[in-house]
């Protein structure tokens, strides 16, 4: 009797170690996954996916996302299946829990102010810091990039990234006219 319990408790755990291992062997992804992504969720090194695209006749790049056949195929070749969920689902299968209001830390908004050499960034920060850097500065102008912590009169701080503008920024930064 003793015996035949024994028996039974080791072959259903033995059956929970394979069912186990199967489910280790099942990939749930999107179609959406990179061959750097497949490599990792794998434990194999990217260029062994690469290397296997080839052998299938496709080159591909580290962060080339592979299609739904592809990921089959190559997933198929590590001894792995992959399972197919929606975009959604992955997002339900990964909630957060809230944050409690208590334990939240107000924290400094930071705010860029670029501008091109004289239009009056440093001037804006001395009117809200109360301060008058301009007037140490060569010809009024500041000559360094800075970053200021400012506190307000209700104890709050704002945090002010002063950046000048140089040629190569101005190509990237669309001026609206008046």
């Amino acid at each position: 009797m003793r015996r035949q319990k024994r028996d039974d408790v080791a072959q259903h755990a033995e059956e929970a170690a394979m069912e186990q291992e199967l489910m280790a062997k099942v990939l749930r992804v999107t179609e959406f996954v990179t061959a750097n992504e497949l490599a990792n969720l794998m434990d194999v090194q990217v260029t062994q996916i690469i290397a296997t695209c080839m052998s299938l006749g496709m080159f591909v790049s580290i962060n080339q996302r592979l299609d739904a056949e592809t990921l089959t195929i190559v997933a198929d070749e590590f001894g792995y299946q992959v399972e197919f969920i929606k975009p959604e689902d992955e997002e339900t299968a990964e909630l957060e829990e809230a944050d409690n209001e208590a334990n939240l830390v107000s924290r400094a908004p930071i705010v860029t102010v670029m501008g091109h050499v004289d239009h009056g960034k440093t001037s804006l920060l001395d009117y809200i810091r109360k301060a008058n850097v301009t007037s140490g500065e060569a010809g009024g102008i500041t000559q360094h990039i800075g970053a200021y912590a400012v506190k307000l009169d209700d104890d709050r701080k704002i945090t002010f990234w002063i950046h000048r503008v140089t040629k190569p920024l101005r190509r990237c930064v669309h001026v609206v006219p008046k």
